[in-house]
């Protein structure tokens, strides 16, 4: 979730800058002291935390350069993620912009998600997995399937690596179900239209489509 996440940005930050962090560490002793045990009397709330890195990150890059990066992203939502990459671009913005902030060390933050549709940003450097693994992906399938009686006139190994949009673990999955086929003794055609009716990793989040 956004909220766990910008916990675990505070508590990296705290470790590495912890002189940044005074106040905090002071209203978190104030809190325990009047309120009672953190995650039970009270807790930290999300616009709070996200208000507290816009201040105090400006602060930590005087000194050090920061890399962000975020796994998963898609994880917590695509709302979520919206929001969580639409904050992380005005930050960067606003950094960018201002002429308080000319002498800060670097920032960059790097987010790692399936491929869906989040946000269009202006990135500088993007990694498409389904691009870069296509190739891969094929002559995995094409060494996997030499032994399959008809792979040279089959569209098997092509309609498969298509499919698999990039994972290889759908890959893998689909060719083991392929043998389990052939050793049930269906023909090819059969073994073709199962390999295009069945959901992709894209389309289900779940492998248990494939093993049925």
């Amino acid at each position: 979730s956004p909220l766990g996440l910008f916990r675990l940005i505070v508590h990296q930050a705290l470790k590495q800058a912890p002189s940044v962090f005074y106040d905090l560490i002071g209203t978190f002793r104030q809190r325990c002291e009047e309120m009672g045990k953190p995650g039970e009397a009270w807790q930290w709330h999300q616009k709070e935390l996200w208000r507290l890195l816009e201040v105090l990150l400006p602060q930590i890059l005087k000194d050090h350069p920061v890399w962000l990066f975020v796994n998963a992203l898609d994880e917590c939502g695509e709302e979520n993620a919206i929001r969580v990459v639409r904050g992380f671009k005005f930050l960067l913005g606003s950094l960018h912009t201002s002429s308080s902030h000319a002498d800060l060390k670097g920032f960059h933050v790097c987010f790692s998600c399936r491929h869906f549709p989040i946000l269009a940003l202006n990135v500088k450097f993007e990694v498409c997995l389904k691009d870069e693994n296509q190739n891969d992906i094929s002559a995995f399938v094409l060494n996997q399937l030499a032994g399959f009686q008809k792979t040279i006139v089959s569209a098997l190994p092509s309609t498969i690596a298509y499919r698999a949009y990039g994972s290889f673990t759908w890959a893998r999955v689909m060719v083991e179900r392929v043998f389990e086929l052939e050793c049930e003794g269906k023909v090819t055609e059969y073994i073709e239209g199962k390999a295009l009716s069945l959901k992709t990793e894209s389309e289900d989040s779940t492998f248990h489509p494939l093993l049925q």
